[in-house]
């Protein structure tokens, strides 16, 4: 006997259980979503505050991307999003019945817009309604992520004596990160329902905060 039945039942059992007075509950969809509402917030200081804006509109769209593509990555076992050594881990304790490891990594961000958009990097079967099995994002894109990635590290792990940055430069980045989680939303897999459509609001919101600053007359996403 497995256990795996009863293992399955405590699991959606914890899932559906309300949290207990005076603690969150939270998931990758959550976090997208209030990640844009920080970025939002940011945006909306750009002409007031830039240095809050700028700062925070990197960290928020950075945190957004991630669990977005933590999302779209994860499969019926949920480990797609994880660093290596735990999706074996993972796996052999769900298939067995035992209890998850209690420490389970997500891999780095360029990890997983790789497992995202490279063929064969993928860790375990994903569904959604689109036409190709990989995600699709622009070419020159790729390199505005890795600027996102960078520009939100230099903030997290700051650096003594502090930089000057262009705003402009940021925020191209920025720009990069909405149409990523936008390409997400539409694949059809991760972010779902009203989270879909609200997400799918949000950043209409924050694409059109960039564009007047920087002075693009084309039309904002519906």
């Amino acid at each position: 006997m497995t256990g795996r039945p009863d293992f399955a039942e405590e699991l959606l059992r914890a899932f559906a259980a309300p949290e207990p007075r005076g603690f969150i509950k939270t998931d990758w969809e959550r976090d997208v979503i209030d990640s844009l509402t920080l970025l939002h917030d940011a945006l909306t200081r750009l002409d007031t505050d830039p240095s809050y804006a700028v700062k925070w509109a990197l960290v928020a769209a950075h945190s957004a991307s991630t669990s977005a593509l933590a999302a779209h990555l994860s499969g019926s076992y949920g480990v797609g999003a994880l660093e290596e050594r735990a999706i074996d881990q993972v796996r052999t304790a769900l298939e067995e019945g035992l209890m998850l490891p209690s420490k389970q990594r997500i891999a780095s961000f360029l990890e997983l817009l790789e497992r995202a958009t490279v063929e064969g990097k993928k860790r375990e079967p994903t569904g959604g309604v689109h036409k190709e099995a990989l995600l699709q994002i622009p070419g020159e894109d790729r390199g505005l992520l890795e600027r996102l990635n960078t520009l939100r590290n230099r903030y997290v792990h700051f650096r003594f004596g502090g930089w000057s940055l262009e705003t402009a430069y940021a925020l191209e980045s920025v720009e990069a990160g909405l149409r990523l989680i936008e390409a997400i939303n539409v694949y059809g897999w991760g972010l779902l329902g009203e989270n879909s459509e609200r997400i799918a609001a949000q950043i209409g919101d924050c694409t059109a905060i960039l564009q007047k600053q920087h002075g693009d007359v084309s039309t904002p996403h519906p």
